[in-house]
């Protein structure tokens, strides 16, 4: 038996122990489990991993260079239980692929054996070319894991909004009314252009979706459902990106939303700059920016000037958030470049709205 499927067995035989149980909410500081200690920013709130990156490539041959990525976790017996499913594909090819890896640490990642799960996609199809955008929440009413990606055609020409679901996290199925959202067409005169991530409730789906009107900046819309095949609902402009001349004044292409502690945060990645290839453009001088929720009117108010302080470059090519609240600390992975791997890859923070949880005490003199 692989360490993995060891990890899921050992996994539902907790899962189902907890119901047995009173289990208090998790409250384990990270360095606790972690190899190497959390350092301070310039900013109070922010604590760095000090042996960032976390998460590179790994030795699949599929997944040679990594792409996007999203983060989920599992509260089992008083500790975190993480996971990670990463977009990858081979050296010199632009066959992509979706892997899972599960952590105990947020640190040390093992891919599943069986990787990758996800079907296999031609030129032919409407996402062949790529996907640009993975968004994951688990489902209790199915029992199972969501997915809304997005989608890109081989010739860049179909730009598109897929939904996929799986029971294990590792083998996926796509929806056959895919693509559920053709972003090529404005839809009550929004522009929408990638899913940045999702909330699924009782009986409710929260898709939070980058948009623009007119050729305007790209902000953050979010639409509600009660299915999850229908997208064709009213939505709301939540967030605005920066002003002229902001950090962020181009657009939000990545976000993740959080609550704790009675507050909710918007951490999100803007861009003050696009680059245009042919029909197509990319996004430059990205960097990772938080917000407050604003309860009165469901919108978030910026909480600081300036992006937070942990881009590894000064350009700035931080591409994916993802945030999760364990007890009184939020914890970000973020996608940036970094030299020491000459690549893209995962870095571990934690955000704590009271400094103080960030601080790990010092052990008592024997």
């Amino acid at each position: 038996m692989t360490r993995i499927s060891y990890l899921a067995l050992a996994f539902g035989v907790l899962l189902a122990a907890c119901s047995e149980y009173d289990i208090h909410p998790v409250n384990v500081h990270p360095e606790e489990v972690t190899e190497c200690p959390f350092v301070p920013t310039d900013l109070p709130e922010l604590w760095v991993y000090d042996c960032n990156p976390v998460f590179t490539t790994t030795d699949e041959p599929w997944a040679q260079n990594l792409w996007f990525s999203t983060f989920a976790h599992t509260e089992v017996v008083g500790h975190p239980f993480y996971q990670l499913w990463y977009v990858g594909s081979p050296d010199g090819s632009d066959d992509y692929s979706i892997g899972y890896a599960v952590s105990d640490n947020g640190t040390d990642w093992l891919p599943h054996p069986q990787n990758p799960g996800w079907p296999e996609r031609t030129n032919s199809h409407w996402d062949g070319g790529r996907v640009q955008s993975l968004e994951v929440a688990y489902d209790v009413t199915h029992d199972g894991y969501m997915m809304l990606y997005g989608g890109v055609s081989e010739d860049e020409s179909f730009f598109g909004m897929g939904l996929a679901g799986s029971y294990d996290g590792m083998s996926w199925e796509l929806s056959p009314n895919n693509p559920v959202m053709d972003l090529g067409l404005p839809v009550e005169g929004v522009n929408y252009a990638w899913p940045l991530t999702l909330d699924i409730g009782q009986g409710r789906y929260d898709a939070y979706i980058g948009g623009e009107v007119d050729g305007g900046t790209i902000d953050v819309y979010r639409i509600r459902t009660e299915d999850p095949e229908n997208w064709n609902q009213p939505a709301d402009r939540i967030f605005r990106a920066g002003s002229a001349g902001e950090w962020d004044d181009e657009g939000v292409v990545d976000a993740s939303v959080v609550e704790i502690g009675g507050e909710t945060y918007l951490f999100y990645i803007g861009f003050g700059a696009r680059v245009d290839q042919g029909n197509v453009w990319y996004v430059d001088n990205a960097f990772l920016g938080v917000a407050r929720g604003d309860t009165t009117d469901g919108t978030w108010q910026r909480l600081h000037d300036g992006p937070l302080p942990l881009s590894m470059t000064l350009g700035g090519d931080v591409r994916m958030v993802a945030a999760r609240a364990i007890g009184p600390r939020i914890h970000l992975w973020v996608q940036d470049y970094y030299d020491s791997v000459d690549d893209t890859a995962i870095g571990y923070f934690l955000y704590c709205p009271d400094p103080a949880d960030c601080e790990q005490s010092e052990p008592a003199d024997e």
